[in-house]
């Protein structure tokens, strides 16, 4: 039986309301591009190990010969999302109801992309937005494949039909995970259609303004597929953080706006110096607490072995 963890908690807050936000300044929103990212991930492979207190954040990319146990197609992937960190929205110049959705390539056979709409929140001009601890997917068959995401924040303009669709689908969500049939194909088929109907409706709804926030897609390449042995993006157990980090034509406004406080260069190796991940979270080093300078998402790769006769069908449908 799959029990998806649905324990949303979305903070919609504006200046320095709320907890997550309370070193962040009052100031206006700079509209910067946040695609541009650096990745990186706790030092300790197994996701297991966490037990509570700061880990230290490493290099992303790997080497094929540096992982000891490859992801192979004996295992069951399921994504657990730790946080999703937004900063000062911008360019949203009044309320908005926004949707916050993922992407995932890779894990569904026949090269079919898994949608799912994460969850509807109401946010402000400035707005700090935050979505932690939620299963992206239901456990899926590693099949080798290269492995995309993508997180989106977009606005929407009908939210009464986006919030009846969005709410079915979670009800009907919640059936079906609690059912027996949860871990063989009829239940796989259904959890994997109704994500799906449900993003077409919802994100249907979505304004002509065409306001999108969204982290560029990150792909993970399959460690026994890879056959170059320079350090890569690859797909191993373990919490990977993708940070969004500022355009250099970006670094002048971001000075202005926090003297003092903002880094000259914000990259892979300044946040290996001087953040660390503590709590589901990224935290400063120095005891500054939160890590709140840009957005962020955190997210845990969880492995299983499973073999088709313990638990079948969830591995291959069309």
């Amino acid at each position: 039986m799959i029990r998806t963890r649905l324990a949303l908690s979305v903070l919609a807050c504006v200046g320095v309301a709320g907890t997550g936000c309370a070193s962040a300044p009052m100031t206006s929103s700079p509209a910067v591009n946040w695609q541009n990212h650096e990745t990186i991930r706790t030092c300790i492979g197994d996701p297991d190990a966490f037990k509570g207190g700061p880990m230290p954040v490493c290099h992303g990319y790997q080497r094929p010969s540096e992982v000891p146990v490859p992801v192979t197609d004996v295992h069951y992937v399921t994504i657990q999302l730790e946080r999703i960190y937004f900063r000062d929205l911008p360019e949203w110049t009044r309320d908005a109801d926004v949707s916050i959705s993922v992407s995932v390539k890779g894990l569904l056979p026949g090269g079919r992309e898994y949608r799912r709409v994460l969850d509807i929140a109401h946010v402000k001009k400035e707005a700090f937005l935050q979505l932690q601890n939620v299963s992206i997917n239901f456990p899926m068959k590693y099949e080798n494949r290269v492995t995309s995401l993508e997180f989106r924040i977009e606005e929407i303009d009908d939210i009464k039909a986006a919030r009846k669709w969005f709410d079915a689908g979670k009800k009907l969500l919640k059936g079906v995970q609690s059912s027996p049939l949860a871990g063989g194909l009829m239940g796989a088929l259904l959890i994997s259609e109704i994500t799906e109907d449900v993003a077409t409706v919802v994100l249907d709804q979505l304004s002509q303004n065409d306001h999108v926030f969204a982290l560029e897609q990150v792909d993970f390449l399959p460690v026994t597929a890879t056959t170059d042995p320079n350090p890569q993006l690859l797909f191993t157990p373990g919490r990977f953080m993708v940070v969004a980090v500022p355009p250099t034509d970006a670094y002048p406004q971001m000075h202005s706006l926090y003297p003092g406080t903002y880094p000259s260069l914000l990259d892979r190796r300044w946040l290996m110096e001087h953040t660390q991940y503590d709590g589901g979270k990224l935290t400063m080093k120095d005891g500054g607490g939160s890590y709140l300078f840009t957005p962020y998402v955190s997210f845990n790769f969880a492995i299983l072995k499973r073999y088709a006769e313990v638990n079948p069908a969830v591995s291959h449908f069309k």
